[in-house]
């Protein structure tokens, strides 16, 4: 059963006037296959094509610099397996020449570690307190964590290539690992059946409301178990069997390693100890695999700006992109020249090879970046053919990114009297490699791919071009198709990498080159020159995914307030000892992955561990200087006023301003936590009903607020400040941070201020509230006047604020501060806050009142999911059972007050590709068609339209991971 929650509000305020579902099954068939060597013939009187092939090894800079502590793990997760199996399997076909880019962040973080003290999140909760006997099997949980840690364990140690669950024993490559992967499965089985033999109930724990990423805890001995297959199969079979030690000083070879691959669990913490030792040493093996093979010419080694920043974002002087927000910056042009020059010196500190080639990060340049990586000895860079449509050529006019002539051929970009060469890589052919080959057979995808190549090749001739002479570029990452494309379904790509190297070393029509040697043979004499080079990335063509959304521009402004702050205290105090951390956390906050996931353009199912880390850089900088924190930069969590009484359900107070025994006593009580004084809080009570939230708020010396009362400091005022609706972070759109008349912190994105309109009071003691929205930068606008009512006084002040004022759908929650002031003027700014209650703000959640009413319920015909007549399931093993898994059974939807509840019912539904939400294979879409008019045409790769009577306003694509929402 899929179940998915639409908020009204998002269709449309709840107009449902059409909904169209489509269940989507898409394959992509490969046209015009031909062998390896069709088409290639030694006497076709033209030579062969020069193929650039260029991998781009990068992690972004996890390291928490105050601690020292990994607060994302990947470095070390894919340090000893899909970053040491290229180059290692490279060596093997040395007729094969391979660019390969490796980040200098990348570098820095797998010498780290190499160390026995580097800690990361999965690293820690297996070097827990384990309760073992003395063979070393486990007989309790570990002593030092929580449940919800040993829940944490549960959802992270399946985070991991399917294909491991599941290794043939008769597989030529992989079934001498078949015991261990036996074992996986059989945990992962009784995971997923909630067997009792493996699994027993999460148990809360009072007081920690935190929900558990599982429901379901191994007993101790399987979670010893899947803790020990967990990093076991982090490590490459080929590494541990020694098949790469002729490239490497210190041999790989562990027979102990093999050993625990070679057999089923019970696991002990001695294995434990043995896996987690092992992968820590090879972290050191792998820049060695990659100089090594550049010593022998095979192979020439690029890199990037030290910790991969949009360097075209950097030198730029500010921006307004499609938000309409500005950033106002100066242009950093030295901050990119430190960011390149300190890559290429760590790069030589590690390797001994300084590069003359470099990937800029995500492939973005602009005229603006040529002169740092000239000035720093770069001779040539990549960039996309995107880019190369957007230039301009010497003497004017546009290449042509449809035309493989210029596409083929490299260009110098003129600075000065220097020269860069740059080369564009081909878009759709790179692309194939990341996204298409690892769902096709390997000879299929190496077929497909040599044919396009050659059909590139054919281009060039078909046009009057000499192939020599020309250089087709292929540029995509160099580790993540490896897991996360098909091939993380069969054996990460091993076995394509192997037929694909091979193909290409003895392949009469193409050779393979790097662009190093392009120069070097071919030099620049003969090249085209282009006067401007265009601003763009491989991502579109442009830089959009870096800057233009309202949660990206946040994310610069933070960046350019700590880098102000960095340069003030260097300015004024040179010496300070805490500048070089704070440079150091500067740099990394620069990096692309930050501002990558931030938006609705990607995805990652848990955009706010980026999130937290770019701010954890951007503490680091005020925290080393000693400088205040801006209150966006705090955490959450960590600002919740914890009651001195629990509220106790629902409560209707009499709205008269006095107070009465028992009229409160199942509101939830406050300690405002100050010594009583003039104008300050003494007590503070909430609750709520169905309809309201109900606050009590005593202050000393009421008179002086009802009467307005004027002194030498000012007039008494009460504002009620209110935290955007179920805020996780603070990256919140014009989200305000501080009061309005005193500038003080509230810690919280606020967006809304009650403000107590003392001129409507009545002389029965109603008064109201004027509601203001934030609108950033601590500015506010008059939303609403509030009626008569809403605030009523007397002894103390009752205030009825609506959930629907607050923002608020059942189970939603928000925060709440009560702040007395005195003011000299009404505007911002113009006086002083007596005291906010509570300190920290009070966090209240809107109960679960929903009542659903069904307006759909309709069945479907089982056996019908073959698209229009004739689709039919894939032959692979991950479509088992090969029925039912696109076949929709039934379909409810019920409506409330608040949202849509959309039920599926699907014949069949598998989880074996491990996608996060619990299913892997069908894609369900939901079109709402709330006004006329409207778009008819389906998403991409449906072939499908509605009827023009039923165009679609809002869209909602369900797949097994985090998707979007379209409108």
């Amino acid at each position: 059963m899929i179940e998915l929650d639409r908020g009204v509000n998002e269709n449309k305020k709840g107009l449902l006037t059409g909904l169209f579902m489509a269940l989507i099954m898409t394959t992509m068939p490969i046209g015009g296959m031909v062998s390896a060597d069709e088409g290639a013939t030694a006497n076709d009187g033209h030579g062969p094509i020069n193929l650039a092939i260029i991998l781009h090894m990068h992690q972004p800079y996890y390291k928490n610099i105050e601690t020292g502590f990994y607060e994302l793990p990947w470095v070390r997760v894919h340090g000893s397996h899909e970053y040491i199996d290229s180059p290692g399997i490279l060596g093997l076909y040395p007729g094969t020449n391979i660019t390969y880019n490796i980040v200098p962040s990348l570098i820095e973080q797998l010498e780290d570690y190499s160390l026995p003290s580097t800690m990361d999140l999965h690293l820690q909760l297996a070097r827990s307190n384990w309760v073992t006997d003395s063979m070393g099997f486990a007989t309790g949980y570990p002593t030092d964590l929580s449940e919800w840690e040993l829940s944490q364990m549960m959802f992270e140690y399946f985070r991991i290539q399917p294909w491991v669950y599941d290794v043939d024993s008769s597989h030529p490559d992989l079934g001498w690992m078949s015991p261990s992967s036996e074992s996986y499965g059989d945990l992962k089985g009784g995971l997923d059946a909630s067997d009792p033999a493996f699994v027993r109930s999460y148990v809360p724990v009072p007081g920690d409301s935190r929900s558990p990423k599982s429901g379901m805890i191994f007993h101790p001995q399987h979670l010893l178990d899947v803790t020990v297959l967990f990093h076991l199969f982090q490590n490459s079979g080929p590494l541990v069997r020694g098949e790469y030690d002729y490239l490497l000083t210190n041999d790989a070879i562990s027979t102990e390693m093999q050993s625990i691959f070679e057999k089923r669990a019970p696991y002990t913490i001695h294995d434990l100890a043995t896996v987690l030792d092992y992968q820590s040493q090879q972290m050191l093996n792998v820049m060695p695999l990659y100089s090594n093979l550049a010593n022998t010419s095979q192979v020439e080694l690029t890199t990037t700006p030290k910790y991969h920043p949009i360097m075209p974002l950097l030198a730029m002087p500010g921006w307004t992109y499609e938000d309409g927000i500005p950033v106002d910056k100066t242009s950093w042009i030295s901050d990119v020249e430190d960011q390149v020059s300190e890559g290429l010196d760590l790069f030589q500190e590690s390797t001994g090879i300084r590069p003359t080639g470099m990937w800029p990060s995500e492939q973005a340049v602009s005229q603006l970046v040529v002169p740092p990586m000239i000035s720093n000895g770069i001779q040539w860079a990549v960039s996309d053919k995107q880019v190369l449509s957007q230039s301009v050529k010497v003497g004017g006019g546009y290449p042509s990114q449809a035309s493989t002539m210029d596409i083929t051929t490299p260009w110098m970009v003129q600075s000065g009297q220097e020269e860069l060469m740059m080369v564009f890589r081909e878009t759709g052919l790179s692309d194939r490699i990341s996204f298409t080959y690892g769902d096709m057979s390997v000879e299929d995808a190496v077929s497909d791919f040599i044919s396009e190549v050659l059909a590139k090749r054919q281009d060039v001739i078909n046009s009057g071009g000499n192939p020599e002479d020309h250089l087709l570029t292929v540029a995509a990452d160099g580790e993540n198709w490896l897991f996360m494309s098909g091939f993380g379904n069969t054996d990460n790509g091993r076995a394509f990498l192997h037929a694909w190297f091979d193909a290409l070393q003895d392949h009469p029509a193409i050779r393979t080159m790097t662009p190093g040697q392009y120069l070097d043979e071919k030099g620049s004499d003969h090249l085209p020159r282009l006067q401007e080079l265009g601003t763009g990335s491989w991502i579109q063509g442009d830089l959009s995914t870096w800057a233009g959304e309202e949660e990206e521009t946040m994310g610069w402004h933070r960046l350019v307030s700590a880098r102000d702050t960095y340069l003030r205290v260097l300015n004024d105090e040179p010496n300070h000892p805490g500048l070089p951390h704070a440079r150091h956390a500067l740099m990394a906050a620069q990096g692309s992955d930050w501002f990558w996931w931030y938006g609705a353009d990607q995805d990652s199912g848990d955009d706010s561990q980026f999130d937290a880390l770019f701010r954890t850089h951007l503490r680091t900088i005020y925290e080393s200087l000693g400088e205040g924190l801006p209150p966006d930069l705090l955490d959450l969590s960590e600002f919740v006023a914890t009651p001195t009484r629990e509220s106790s359900g629902l409560m209707q107070p009499l709205y008269d301003g006095l107070e009465f025994d028992g009229e409160w006593e199942s509101s939830a009580a406050y300690d405002v936590g100050s010594e009583p004084s003039d104008h300050g809080v003494t007590g503070l009570e909430i609750g709520y009903d169905s309809d309201n939230i109900h606050m009590k708020i005593e202050v000393e010396g009421i008179e002086s607020f009802l009467a307005q009362t004027t002194t030498g400091e000012g007039t008494p005022h009460i504002q009620i400040y209110i935290m955007a609706a179920n805020a996780v972070d603070n990256n919140v759109p014009q989200a305000n941070f501080h009061t309005y008349y005193g500038m003080e912190p509230l810690n919280m994105p606020t967006t809304k201020m009650l403000w107590f309109d003392f001129g409507q009071l009545r002389s029965d003691g109603r008064m109201t509230y004027n509601t203001f929205l934030s609108q950033g930068n601590e500015e506010w606008s008059l939303y609403e006047q509030g009626a008569l009512g809403l605030v009523v006084a007397d002894d103390v002040f009752e205030v009825r604020i609506p959930w629907a004022s607050a923002g608020l759908e059942p189970n939603g929650f928000t925060r709440v501060s009560v702040v007395t002031s005195l003011y000299e003027s009404r505007a911002a700014g113009q006086g002083l806050d007596v005291e906010m209650a509570p300190t920290p703000p009070l966090q209240i959640t809107m109960p679960n009142l929903e009542t659903w009413v069904r307006i759909l319920d309709m069945a479907d015909p089982l056996g019908d999911e073959t698209g229009d007549g004739d689709y039919t399931y894939p032959l692979a093993g991950d479509f088992q059972p090969g029925a039912g898994l696109f076949d929709l059974e039934h379909v409810t939807i019920d409506q409330s007050a608040w949202n849509v509840r959309f039920t599926f019912k699907m014949a069949e539904i598998t989880n074996g590709w491990n996608m996060m939400w619990g299913w892997s294979h069908a894609n369900i879409q939901i079109y709402v068609d709330s006004a006329p008019g409207g778009r008819i045409d389906l998403f991409p790769g449906t072939y499908a339209q509605t009827s023009p009577d039923w165009g679609w306003e809002s869209a909602v694509m369900l797949v097994g991971e985090a998707g979007p929402v379209y409108g």
